[in-house]
């Protein structure tokens, strides 16, 4: 519902302005990668660091 503009209790726009955050890092910083990363069965050494950075990271290795 939230995505066809109708109202929710639950997402706001904060919601959406972390959504298009998520979309640029992973449009410029992953997107670009994912075939050379497959092909080398291996992520980037620094993608970790790039998501740290970009304050991401806690989402992906849970908050301390």
């Amino acid at each position: 519902s939230w995505y066809m503009g109708l109202p929710s209790p639950y997402w706001n726009e904060s919601h959406a302005r972390f959504r298009a955050a998520i979309r640029k890092f992973v449009d410029e910083e992953i997107t670009p990668f994912v075939h050379e990363w497959d092909e080398n069965r291996k992520l980037s050494s620094d993608i970790l660091r790039k998501f740290a950075q970009a304050g991401f990271l806690p989402g992906i290795v849970g908050g301390g």
